[in-house]
């Protein structure tokens, strides 16, 4: 909960580091926040609706970790990512609307999540969207649409004497999804890296252009020995 007495905190990377539990409510108030790294955490419970405060975010990256429960629908706030990961989670229910809202999306990650299903949100262009998951991961793939909240109940089928079997005409016809075309690997995230430079060097300008003159004074010494 002392994470919310950082107001002013810009960058938050905290990958793969051996932490627990749920994610703390006070990251809302995090909302100088521009980059957060989440992931390889292993972190359960849901995912908190205050992190739609903070609208300064354009990088928000929760993969690899056991988060449940439905997306919230103030993600749709966060109108300034580009950048969204939450794949390799447990999420359930159908994909909010109001991330439609997220027109400046590079990037969507949001496979490898067995029950979250619906239609991609409108306003997310198909060149930000990655849903391709691997087929050996099962579940329900985005695109698809959403079970229904009643279960159909199937109709009894007459028994036959051909051991104590039921005839195959009786039984009721089951139509089952077509699946869509979002399978093969994971997308290669080579420019990932790029956007991820960008907005470090965005967050703290004045250590990259230190580190750009270092550089360079370094590289005229050798050239001059």
């Amino acid at each position: 909960s002392e994470l919310g007495a950082l107001p002013r905190l810009s960058y938050m990377d905290l990958y793969a580091n051996p932490l627990t539990g749920t994610l703390p409510l006070e990251l809302g108030a995090l909302t100088s926040l521009i980059v957060t790294g989440l992931h390889n955490i292993q972190m359960t419970g849901s995912l908190p609706s205050e992190l739609g405060a903070l609208t300064r975010l354009t990088h928000l990256d929760i993969h690899n970790n056991q988060l449940t429960g439905s997306l919230p629908s103030e993600l749709g706030a966060l109108t300034s990512l580009y950048y969204i990961s939450f794949y390799r989670n447990q999420f359930t229910g159908s994909m909010p609307s109001e991330l439609g809202a997220l027109t400046g999306l590079w990037k969507m990650l949001v496979c490898d999540n067995a029950n979250l299903c619906g239609d991609i949100p409108a306003g997310v262009t198909p060149d930000a969207y990655s849903g391709r998951c691997s087929t050996a991961t099962g579940g329900t793939l985005l695109g698809s649409a959403c079970p229904s909240a009643s279960p159909t109940v199937l109709p009894s089928a007459s028994p036959t004497t051909m051991y104590g079997s039921t005839s195959p005409s009786s039984l009721p016809h089951v139509s089952v999804p077509t699946p869509t075309s979002l399978a093969g690997d994971y997308p290669l995230k080579e420019n990932w890296f790029r956007k991820r430079d960008v907005a470090r060097e965005k967050a703290f300008p004045q250590k990259h252009a230190w580190s750009r003159k270092q550089a360079k004074q370094e590289a005229d010494q050798q050239q001059a020995n």
